[in-house]
């Protein structure tokens, strides 16, 4: 559950 939030803020970000 915890994980999927992260991923989420992560992915943006990350994305780049």
């Amino acid at each position: 559950m915890a994980s999927q939030a992260v991923e989420t803020l992560y992915s943006p970000p990350f994305a780049l």
